[in-house]
């Protein structure tokens, strides 16, 4: 008992709390939490989303939040909202020809600089890169038939 005593007060003196060391480490988020999130994140993916507003919406502090969330998905949540907003770009423009400045809007980045940099950070190109990349591969497929 008294080791215990000595272990706290030497903690203490070197700038430790002892109750700080024994805080369990954050759990990952619950199936029902992150399913709350996921669904925030894809209702609101062209809207603004912040850490604030997905912590509130599994019911925990903002500093546990983003804890739990990088344990249970391996990311930070600003850098999952980040790769899913590439991932929604990236679907637009398989899908259509509308203006990289129209698909960063619509992905929710807040203008095509930051889209562009986001997306290149990402998949190593550029946007218009990726996209005539795709487009020439879809056009070989179609040729193959």
């Amino acid at each position: 008992m008294a080791e215990g005593r000595i272990t706290g007060t030497l903690a203490q003196r070197i700038g430790f709390s002892v109750a700080a060391e024994l805080q369990p480490a954050p759990r990952g988020l619950d199936a029902r939490q992150l399913g709350r999130v996921f669904g925030t994140i894809d209702e609101k993916i062209s809207e603004r989303i912040t850490v604030s507003m997905l912590s509130s919406v599994a019911g925990l502090s903002r500093s546990y939040f983003s804890h739990a969330f990088r344990v249970t998905v391996g990311r930070t949540p600003h850098a999952h909202v980040v790769r899913l907003r590439i991932d929604h770009a990236m679907k637009l423009m398989l899908e259509g020809d509308e203006p990289l400045s129209e698909i960063a809007l619509a992905a929710g980045f807040a203008d095509q600089a930051h889209f562009s940099k986001a997306f290149r950070r990402i998949a190593g190109i550029t946007p218009g890169q990726w996209r005539r990349l795709h487009q020439a591969l879809s056009r070989r497929h179609d040729e193959r038939g």
